[in-house]
């Protein structure tokens, strides 16, 4: 998790590290490769468990099924077994009760089987998605906060290009200015809006 945590603190400075899009107080200008090779990073990171759940939800239905066929397996066989009991048997009334145990304590097994595996499958995706959504909380988090401090930082740049603009022109107005009008004059006329 340490490393992820990490991975994730260099996707943050590197999109606080990002220029701003022109004419936008919260977009920014992304280098798609390197982004994309920060993300493959924090991917090949994600715990093998997490992976080997992701592998068991997309094989759950095999395994089902495999659950199933052990469960015919095992019917088929006491079938079988049955069958060979009564033909080497002559207590065909013995033979067909253990037969009909047999198959019953099969059917049994086989259910238990199918049950285990549905739950198990259950857990691990119920597990699987907990983890993802915590992850992409995180994310979320770090999204926002990214936003916000973008967002500050063009409103504080917007407030210093103003500023200056204001001074250059107060400087403007005092240099056109007759040698008479006062300093504080010639500010005044600079901060009065332009007529067109």
């Amino acid at each position: 998790m340490a490393k992820m945590e990490q991975q994730i603190d260099e996707i943050e400075d590197f999109l606080e590290s990002c220029k701003a899009a022109a004419f936008s107080s919260n977009k920014i200008i992304v280098d798609k490769i390197q982004i994309e090779e920060l993300l493959e990073e924090l991917r090949s990171r994600i715990p093998n468990e997490i992976k080997q759940s992701q592998r068991l939800l997309q094989n759950k239905d095999q395994i089902i099924n495999e659950a199933n066929e052990t469960g015919k397996d095992i019917i088929e066989d006491a079938k079988k077994e049955a069958k060979r009991l009564l033909d080497e048997h002559d207590i065909a009334k013995q033979a067909k009760g253990i037969a009909d145990n047999m198959i019953a304590d099969a059917h049994i097994e086989a259910e238990r089987i199918v049950k285990d595996a549905h739950r198990e499958a259950s857990e691990v995706r119920e597990s699987a998605i907990a983890y993802i959504d915590s992850l992409l909380q995180n994310m979320e988090n770090l999204l926002a906060h990214t936003l916000d401090q973008s967002q500050s930082r063009y409103s504080n740049l917007m407030n210093s290009l103003s500023n200056s603009l204001n001074v250059v022109k107060a400087n403007r107005a005092e240099l056109a200015a007759p040698a008479t009008v006062s300093r504080d004059e010639a500010a005044a006329r600079a901060a009065a809006p332009e007529e067109n």
